[in-house]
């Protein structure tokens, strides 16, 4: 089980060639395509379940917290749990991810950042290294349905995940402000961004 406190902004459209340019000022990295299938026999923005790579994740969102503003961008920050069991074994699988009117396939290209915080403040280090106080920061292109979209996000974890989200917020907005107004509006979670789809 995973609790974070997380912030998103999602956008229709291709990702800006100028994101991509402001995230290289953390040393975003690319990670690999992969696609996901989000579960979306459900009437709330508020619960995300999804295939992921031999995965099943189930991640509901816990608590809306304050909102995050700095000059004109505005974000809503959100609490989840995330629960993830291994299901590579499961014969069904390929039977269930070629079901359209259950499942909703997204691939996603993404720049990745990743910070501890064990010091008392954001130190960039590298994806695959593991801490107990740590946010990562991510861009991603999203394809969904021939439509494509694009989403900044940051998640905080550890004991005092909503302090290490505005921490790596501060140094990521007072560093070098993002070249794409973020509002209010466009702030919400992939379980929304699903259940916008459907409806």
């Amino acid at each position: 089980m995973l609790n974070s406190v997380e912030v998103r902004w999602v956008f229709e459209g291709k990702l800006p060639e100028v994101m991509e340019t402001w995230a290289n000022n953390f040393e975003a990295k690319h990670q690999p395509v992969r696609t996901d299938y989000y579960f979306h026999k459900h009437d709330q923005g508020t619960l995300g379940i999804k295939l992921r790579e031999g995965n099943i994740q189930i991640k509901p969102l816990i608590n809306t917290l304050s909102k995050y503003s700095f000059g004109a961008h505005e974000g809503q920050l959100e609490q989840y749990t995330k629960w993830s069991y291994a299901v590579e074994d499961n014969k069904e699988w390929s039977f269930m991810i070629q079901q359209p009117e259950t499942w909703v396939e997204i691939t996603k290209s993404r720049k990745m950042t990743r910070f501890t915080l064990e010091g008392g403040f954001p130190d960039r280090i590298e994806m695959g290294v593991n801490v107990e106080e740590g946010c990562e920061m991510e861009l991603s292109h999203l394809s969904v349905r021939d439509q494509d979209y694009w989403t900044l996000a940051f998640e905080a974890f550890g004991t005092t995940p909503e302090e290490n989200l505005h921490k790596v917020l501060r140094h990521i907005f007072e560093t070098s402000e993002p070249p794409v107004t973020l509002s209010l509006e466009n702030s919400f979670g992939y379980a929304q961004l699903i259940h916008d789809i459907q409806s």
